[in-house]
């Protein structure tokens, strides 16, 4: 039979690893908007198509506010038109 202690301390493990996710996710996201963004930035001022660029940094708003909800524990609102997370 399992104490409720042993319980609370395997919940309180599983939460911290989604929170640590989380962050990491939370990182990477903005790491990739700031990459698309500069990226976007840069092939407009060429006069070039920049919207592969501005697909990375939707993903990465996604990422972020995906890995955001993960941190707080709370449903993340989403990106119209992005699922599941972009990685590499």
């Amino acid at each position: 039979m399992t104490s409720p202690s042993t319980t609370t301390s395997s919940s309180n493990r599983t939460g911290i690893g989604s929170k640590i996710k989380g962050a990491v996710q939370v990182a990477h996201g903005l790491g990739e908007n700031v990459r698309g963004t500069i990226l976007g930035g840069v092939e407009t001022a060429l006069h070039k198509d920049s919207a592969a660029n501005d697909a990375i940094a939707e993903r990465g708003r996604a990422e972020h506010a995906d890995g955001m909800a993960k941190v707080a524990r709370a449903p993340a609102a989403g990106v119209e038109g992005v699922s599941g997370a972009y990685c590499c």
